[in-house]
């Protein structure tokens, strides 16, 4: 097949494709290569529950992920109960976080090819230590795509942007609390500072419409489904927050060089990167703090704290990773390079 490349739109199609076929392809194989007794079946079940009628909070008792119970039974609904739709639902999040890579790095004007080589690389790493539906990937996912909405809605002044990222926030937390809880925090509290500096009443009324509707949405759910609003706060904030405190303990203690330090080397190392940016541009011009170059800086460097913290023992926090440190130098007037994948 002759592919002409001279055509924008056929090679960004032609990119698009591998993508795809790349990120559906190597989770299917991994997600069938073994499972894990508990983690690997988790959804199945709660999936197959769902498609018939036994709703989260009601019928089942559950802490998290309600959402990925409504995705798989959709999955289940179009392509029949089976392992290999189990793992399809898994495949396409996988090419969702790679596609979406992709098509930021593109409106950073990154050009095409090496937009194709991150992608890849991230689709290698982003879902197959999983394989199946998992809580943290889902909810990393989203909560990475809530970040790269907030990038966009800064740097091009779109406001269908701000109204999307309450909705990717919302779907982060019903996937799983965290980190989607402190992604919600650092959005808010970076979108405060935002619009402190370049303040907008439409932009500010579409980011409360936006969350408003989406726990309207989320009201309705559970009155036309008969879900006590008490169950969902006793499972889902309660009893999981319980749970939480005893993981937030175990990371913080006991305080030692190795567990905070060498632990976290790569993610020390591309957080320096990006302080280091930031102060070189702020000695240089003090008014660089209200910059839109800074505010995406911040919003970058911010969410691998909060790796340590949430997902410290997964190794998705290596996608993580490699997006953000891919961002480091991506710029309209320098356009990065490919470096060497930590993938």
């Amino acid at each position: 097949m002759n592919f002409s490349f001279k055509d924008q739109k056929l090679k960004e199609y032609f990119f698009i494709t591998i993508i795809f076929l790349v990120s559906i392809s190597v989770n299917q194989y991994y997600g069938n290569i073994g499972v894990y007794p508990i983690d690997s079946f988790l959804f199945f079940d709660s999936g197959f529950r769902f498609l018939n009628g036994q709703f989260p909070f009601k019928d089942v008792w559950t802490f998290s992920g309600p959402l990925i119970d409504l995705i798989q039974g959709i999955f289940f609904k179009l392509f029949g109960i089976s392992w290999f739709t189990y793992v399809l639902h898994a495949s396409f999040f996988n090419f969702l976080i790679s596609i979406s890579t992709y098509f930021v790095f593109r409106k950073f004007k990154l050009e095409p090819l090496f937009c194709l080589f991150y992608s890849l690389t991230l689709a290698l790493v982003a879902y197959t230590n999983s394989g199946t539906p998992s809580l943290d990937h889902h909810s990393m996912i989203f909560s990475t795509i809530a970040i790269f909405i907030f990038i966009l809605a800064i740097k091009e002044n779109n406001n269908i942007y701000w109204f999307l990222i309450p909705i990717f926030l919302f779907f982060a937390f019903l996937s799983k609390q965290t980190p989607a809880g402190y992604i919600i925090i650092l959005i808010s509290t970076i979108s405060f500072l935002y619009f402190l500096f370049n303040f907008s009443y439409k932009r500010i009324i579409i980011v409360v419409s936006s969350s408003i509707l989406c726990l309207a949405t989320l009201l309705l759910f559970f009155y036309l489904n008969k879900i006590p609003i008490s169950s969902f706060y006793d499972q889902y904030i309660l009893f999981a927050s319980s749970i939480g405190k005893e993981r937030f303990s175990y990371y913080l203690y006991p305080i030692e060089f190795s567990r905070y330090i060498l632990r976290f080397k790569i993610i020390h190392l591309s957080q320096l990167i990006l302080i280091i940016i930031v102060l070189k541009n702020i000695y240089k011009d003090f008014n660089y703090l209200k910059s839109n170059e800074f505010f995406i800086l911040i919003s970058l460097n911010d969410p691998l704290t909060f790796i340590k913290l949430t997902v410290s023992s997964q190794l998705d926090s290596f996608a993580l990773i490699e997006i953000f440190l891919t961002f480091k130098l991506i710029s309209d007037k320098h356009p990065v390079r490919p470096l060497i994948s930590i993938g």
